[in-house]
């Protein structure tokens, strides 16, 4: 009887565990994607490099932070693989302009890095992140990255676009692939930036197919 019960109660706390993973955990120490390990003080450089930099300066930085390139500099893109295999396929694309302000690139950059970094060791995020700086028609750059042959246009699941200007064009483009479209404003602090763009990112990106919070030592 008594192994059984020990069995029954492995399952339950497997289950719980797994189950618990997809909520928030506010006491999860920082460094997790429930609590991300904002760094503002660094944002605040490579968002003043970025703009003063332009589109090089913007790549130099997404490959300091890992994220393989695509494409030349004159379009900064990054992109981080989906930990996820029935969602890896997936695209979401975290947008944001290269004349957008220093903070607001600042943001930006903080979440390619958080993203980056969490990647190796979690299951986040679930599918692959596409991290793009686009020039001042966003409706043209976003609908020009359907022409990237690593993805497929219809792979694209959602649109997150941060910045202080109209997004009526990103979003019309989003709607064009049939994409969600979330606009992330660039009002605030520099960490209250980074904070609402990554939970936004979060929320397109994580517990929606597995749980995405285990600890998983893969290197």
């Amino acid at each position: 009887m008594r192994p059984r019960l020990a069995l029954l109660a492995a399952v339950l706390f497997g289950l719980a565990a797994a189950g618990g993973c997809r909520g928030l955990r506010p006491d999860r120490p920082p460094g997790t994607v429930d609590a991300p390990a904002f760094d503002s003080a660094g944002a605040a450089r490579w968002g003043a490099d970025a703009l003063a930099g332009g589109p090089t300066a913007i790549a130099r930085r997404l490959r300091r932070f890992g994220l393989p390139p695509v494409g030349a500099d004159s379009v900064p893109l990054g992109w981080v693989a989906g930990r996820y295999p029935l969602r890896a396929s997936e695209l979401v694309v975290v947008a944001v302009e290269v004349g957008a302000d220093a903070a607001t690139l600042g943001a930006w950059l903080d979440v390619a890095r958080l993203s980056s970094r969490l990647a190796p060791w979690r299951l986040y995020p679930e599918p692959t992140l596409l991290f793009a700086a686009l020039g001042p028609d966003p409706q043209g750059g976003i609908d020009g990255l359907r022409r990237r042959a690593l993805w497929a246009p219809d792979s694209v699941r959602a649109v997150v676009w941060i910045g202080s200007g109209s997004a009526d064009g990103a979003a019309a483009a989003a709607a064009q692939w049939g994409a969600r479209f979330v606009a992330v404003g660039a009002t605030g602090t520099l960490g209250s930036r980074s904070a609402r763009l990554f939970d936004a990112v979060r929320n397109q990106a994580w517990g929606l197919g597995a749980p995405s919070d285990t600890l998983r030592a893969q290197r």
